[in-house]
């Protein structure tokens, strides 16, 4: 009877957080100015969260190594601000200026893209079984993604400067947080009832383990595909290699699509330059996935994420669907969060369980 009651209790909670969840999306609309505003708030902290945890662990190891907190954060603030300058101080004129010499050749390349789709509908106009027809409505359906794509970030650039002012607070945060990361993790810990921190310290630490060794092995494999690509690029002769390279490296982030999103705009580009152009950047593209996929990764991320393929590729399917390009880069973590939450969920139910049948026979 007392487990009846138990579930009744949890199906009774279940469906008030349901409706409440349900309430609330009827509100959003008197809402969602407010919501805006928090979110807005909301996303320098979140991003200083996320640089913090990915410090947070060469800090740990340099305590270890004997030196003081406050130093070890400094160091690392020094060598980071440096790079980062150095980087911009070198790196933004040159990309700036070859995103601005592609901008010139726009029409160039929309003249050549379209000879292309032009010579695509001939070839395939005597294909069976309505092939052509079925081609085009794909093509067509491509460039519509890719314009509303286009609109959409566009849209967000014209307001890169009001984020821009907002982005300086994010190292004074992203230091405090890694300053006070103890006092913080305390805080939470009261938070949280004291029968439920050991099982909430165990999910944090599994969770930290597999998917905090995915996202900070990912970053640095797609930096260094990135980087990668630009020498390759430059040795080969590819036109605005910085900026290519920059884009192969933002969608290496994405598992099994990623490098297939990237290598769409440099073979068109390379399309507008010569057919051994593309050949040589196809080599190029598909040698680098090779020495990715066979020994980058396998050595850096290594199995952290242990998901079936399968699993992974209708995640990705599912994220483009719900949030296009922002679904495709966090729909993984977000199936690494799902499965140990489902694992611990699993295992307290379990002992749950065992302990009432316990009490039961005694």
């Amino acid at each position: 009877m007392n487990i009846q009651l138990k579930w009744i209790y949890r199906l009774a909670i279940g469906l008030l957080v349901c409706l409440l969840a349900f309430i609330i999306y009827l509100l959003y609309p008197i809402w969602s100015g407010f919501f805006y505003l928090v979110w807005i708030c909301s996303v320098p902290f979140l991003i200083s969260a996320f640089i913090s945890y990915l410090l947070r662990p060469i800090i740990r190891r340099l305590e270890n190594w004997g030196l003081k907190k406050w130093l070890a954060i400094t160091l690392v603030y020094l060598v980071f601000i440096v790079g980062a300058f150095f980087t911009l101080y070198k790196g933004l004129p040159v990309f700036f200026e070859q995103v601005q010499d592609f901008m010139k050749s726009a029409p160039e390349l929309a003249k050549t893209y379209q000879s292309f789709v032009k010579q695509f509908e001939r070839g395939t106009v005597n294909l069976p079984f309505g092939l052509h027809d079925k081609l085009n409505n794909l093509l067509d359906h491509f460039e519509g993604k890719i314009s509303k794509q286009v609109v959409y970030y566009g849209q967000k650039i014209e307001h890169f400067p009001s984020f821009f002012v907002v982005a300086t607070l994010i190292p004074f945060i992203t230091f405090y947080m890694l300053r006070d990361h103890d006092i913080i993790g305390k805080y939470f810990n009261r938070l949280i009832p004291k029968k439920w921190g050991t099982r909430v310290n165990a999910f944090v630490s599994d969770l930290n383990e597999s998917l905090g060794n995915y996202v900070r092995g990912q970053i640095f494999v797609s930096l260094l595909v990135g980087v990668l690509s630009y020498i390759v690029f430059l040795l080969i002769g590819m036109k605005y290699p910085l900026p290519l390279a920059t884009i192969i490296a933002i969608t290496n982030v994405i598992p099994t699509f990623g490098p297939i999103i990237g290598a769409i705009p440099v073979v068109l580009i390379a399309f507008t330059i010569s057919k051994a152009m593309v050949i040589k950047v196809l080599i190029t593209v598909v040698v680098l996935q090779m020495i990715e996929g066979n020994m980058i990764a396998p050595f850096i991320i290594g199995k952290s994420m242990a998901i079936h393929p399968l699993f992974i590729m209708l995640a990705l399917i599912v994220g483009e669907k719900v949030a296009g390009i922002a679904g495709l880069i966090f729909s993984v973590p977000i199936l690494a969060i799902l499965k140990i939450s489902i694992f611990h969920a699993r295992s307290h139910f379990r002992s749950s369980k065992k302990s009432l049948t316990q009490e039961n026979e005694l």
